[in-house]
C-alpha cells in the first residue's frame, strides 16, 4: 500500500476537533494501542456532552450517556494517526507530495505528481472535500444544497467554561442553517467557528467571516465570555460536503471515504467518524476482494457503495430529516422551551443515546408529547 500526502506531518488540519463518542468507538475498533496514545495527547480534553442554545438562551443539554467524547487539535490528532501509520512496513508513505492529475496506462492507474508518477491497480480517494479523485475519476461536482461552509479561529484565555467540558452550539435568528459553536481544548484554549450551509450564503450574500466577528465581539452574551480572550490565529475557512442523498462514491479503480466521498453528517457537520468508518470498510472490502481475486470494476465496486450506504444511511438520513425540521431557530427555540416543561420528555433526553434522541425527533409522537403531555 502507497499512502500519499500532500503535507508533511505534523500540519494543521482546518477543523471544530470536535470527536464525538462514535469518534472513540470507532478508533477502538481500528487499534485499542492507537486509542490509549490518543488519551496521552496533552491539548486535548475529554468531553462529557453538548449543549445546545437556541437565540433566547434556552439551552438544553445532550449528556454522553455512558459514553464520552473528546476536543484534540487536528494537528495533534492526525500527527498520531500518522505516526502509526508509519509503524507497518508494508505502508510506503509519501508526504510532500500534491497530486496534479489521475491518468489511466493500459490496465493501470497513474497518480501524478510534480516530479514523480505513482501506478496504481486501485485508487482509495481519502483526500478531502476538494478530492482530486473525486472530481478527476467520478465527476463530481459541487452541489451547494449538500455543502457547507465553515470558518475556525482559535482563542486563548477564554472564560466560564462547563466544568465538563461540554462542547456549545449557539443558533440564532438572524442566521438560520447555521450553527456557531466553542469547543473547549486544554488550557483555556478554545475552537471557535460557524457553519452555515453553501445554497444559503449564495443566496442571501452573507458574509460569514463578519457574522463571526460580531457575535464574538458584539454578541450581548457571548462577547462577555470573550473579554479576557485573544485569538491564536487569523480566522480560516474550510467546506463541509453533507451526505442527504445517496450517490456513487466507487467506478472503474477507484473507491471515495470521507469527506471525499461526501459522507458528512448533514445536522451536526461531523466527518471524523464517518471517515474513519467508511475507511475501515473500504479496507474489509478490499482485502475480501483480493482474497477472491476480483478485479476493481466499476461493477463490482458497487459492492462498496451498497456496504457504506447500508451501515451509514440511516443515521444520515434521520439527520436530514432534523434539519429540514429545525432549519427555522423560531421553531428550535419553541421545542427547547416545551421541553423544560415537560419532565419526561427532558429526563427521556439527559438519559439516552444522542442517535435514539435524533430518531425519536423525528416521529411524530415526539411533538405530540410535545404538545399534549
Amino acid at each position: 500500500v502507497t499512502l500519499i500526502d500532500k503535507s508533511k506531518f505534523p500540519r494543521d488540519k482546518i477543523c471544530g476537533d470536535g470527536l464525538t463518542p462514535d469518534v472513540i468507538f470507532q478508533i477502538g475498533k481500528v487499534s485499542q494501542e492507537l486509542l490509549s496514545d490518543l488519551h496521552l495527547i496533552q491539548s486535548k480534553t475529554v468531553s462529557k456532552g453538548a449543549q445546545v442554545y437556541s437565540y433566547t438562551g434556552q439551552k438544553l443539554n445532550f449528556p454522553f450517556v455512558g459514553k464520552f467524547g473528546m476536543v484534540c487539535p487536528r494537528f495533534d490528532f492526525d500527527h498520531l494517526l500518522m505516526s502509526h501509520a508509519k509503524k507497518f512496513d508494508c505502508i510506503h508513505i509519501i508526504e510532500n507530495f500534491e497530486v496534479k492529475s489521475i491518468t489511466s496506462d493500459v490496465d493501470r492507474y497513474l497518480v501524478n505528481g510534480e516530479l514523480q508518477s505513482i501506478p496504481a491497480d486501485l485508487i482509495v480517494g481519502a483526500d478531502g472535500a476538494q478530492s482530486i479523485v473525486a472530481k478527476s475519476m467520478a465527476n463530481k461536482k459541487l452541489d451547494r444544497e449538500s455543502y457547507c461552509a465553515g470558518l475556525r479561529v482559535y482563542y486563548e484565555n477564554m472564560d466560564d467554561l462547563d466544568k465538563d467540558n461540554c462542547i456549545e452550539l449557539f443558533t440564532f435568528k438572524h442566521l438560520p442553517m447555521s450553527y456557531f459553536w466553542i469547543f473547549p481544548l486544554a488550557n483555556k484554549k478554545v475552537n471557535v467557528g460557524i457553519g452555515m450551509r453553501s445554497d444559503y450564503i449564495s443566496k442571501h450574500k452573507v458574509n460569514l467571516k463578519k457574522e463571526l466577528n460580531e457575535l464574538i465581539q458584539a454578541h450581548p452574551i457571548l462577547s462577555m465570555r470573550f473579554k479576557q480572550a485573544s485569538p491564536l490565529e487569523t480566522i480560516k475557512g474550510f467546506g463541509l460536503p453533507l451526505c442527504t442523498k445517496k450517490s456513487s462514491i466507487s467506478g472503474q479503480g477507484y473507491l471515495l471515504v470521507g469527506d471525499a466521498a461526501s459522507l458528512i453528517d448533514p445536522l451536526s457537520g461531523e466527518g471524523i467518524g464517518s471517515a474513519i468508518r467508511s475507511g475501515r470498510i473500504a479496507a474489509e472490502y478490499i482485502i475480501n476482494s483480493i482474497d477472491e481475486q476480483l478485479a476493481f470494476t466499476a461493477i463490482t465496486n458497487k459492492k462498496y457503495d451498497q456496504m457504506i450506504y447500508r451501515k451509514m444511511w440511516s443515521e444520515f438520513r434521520t439527520s436530514k430529516l432534523l434539519v429540514n425540521l429545525f432549519r427555522h431557530p423560531t421553531l428550535l427555540d419553541f421545542t427547547i422551551k416545551t421541553i423544560h416543561h415537560n419532565k419526561s420528555l427532558k429526563k427521556m433526553i439527559e438519559t439516552m443515546d444522542s442517535l435514539e434522541i435524533r430518531k425519536q425527533m423525528t416521529r411524530p409522537q415526539f411533538y405530540w408529547n410535545l404538545m399534549f403531555k
